[in-house]
């Protein structure tokens, strides 16, 4: 691919885009060309239906998630580039010092069966649940107290924008167009050290604020 984006480059009416400045900026780099060739598009997302607190309560209990449980989730597509492992590492951190918490990971994909067997290996299988994919994913995640998102590469994730929307604070790492998305403080943070330590840390420092989790601060941009 990359000999004809540069053989397109040559010609000045071929225009490039891309939906981050952080990918914009690697694409520039990797085709050798300057970055002002690169134009940002940013992601237009549909606000995602608002679920009421019944449509809640019954995903829920359907899902068999005590009332009172703090839940820590994502929605994902269970590949390499999401990272699922490092999502599971930093799930048992947190589950080392917060025995209340439980983890929702929706969505399916190659990594599933590995997936399973690291939480095993972790520790933390009767804490962990798998649903698989949802047409009505804004129900679960707004279930979720905290959502987290570990992926090595992304353009700009939509998930992050609509778990905004939604009131939920997000804890996502810094890759592609992540940190973009992110009113940091109001609507979550980005960590930029890639590790279970640090994500989980701040997971539980976002956990242990009632006054913004009980905030349901929403992201509008």
């Amino acid at each position: 691919m990359v000999g004809i984006y540069r053989l397109l480059s040559r010609f000045d009416k071929v225009a490039f885009i891309n939906n981050s400045a952080a990918r914009a900026a690697d694409y520039a780099a990797w085709l050798n060309i300057a970055q002002d060739r690169i134009h940002v598009v940013l992601n237009g997302v549909e606000p995602p239906d608002k679920s009421s607190p019944r449509e809640i309560i019954g995903w829920r209990t359907a899902l068999g998630l005590l009332p009172e449980a703090p839940v820590i989730g994502s929605v994902f597509r269970f590949s390499p580039e999401k990272d699922p492992l490092l999502w599971l590492e930093t799930a048992a951190r947190v589950a080392a010092e917060r025995p209340d918490v439980v983890f929702v990971l929706v969505g399916n994909g190659p990594m599933r069966e590995q997936m399973e067997q690291y939480a095993a290996a972790l520790g933390i299988s009767d804490r962990l649940f798998m649903p698989g994919v949802t047409r009505d994913r804004h129900i679960p995640v707004a279930a979720m107290d905290a959502f987290l998102l570990t992926s090595r590469l992304e353009g700009t994730p939509n998930v992050v924008i609509e778990a905004q929307s939604l009131g939920r604070p997000v804890v996502t790492t810094a890759a592609g167009g992540s940190a973009e998305t992110i009113d940091r403080g109001k609507t979550g943070w980005v960590v930029y050290e890639r590790s279970r330590q640090a994500l989980a840390e701040r997971l539980l420092a976002t956990l242990a604020d009632d006054e913004w989790l009980e905030s349901d601060v929403s992201f509008v941009g």
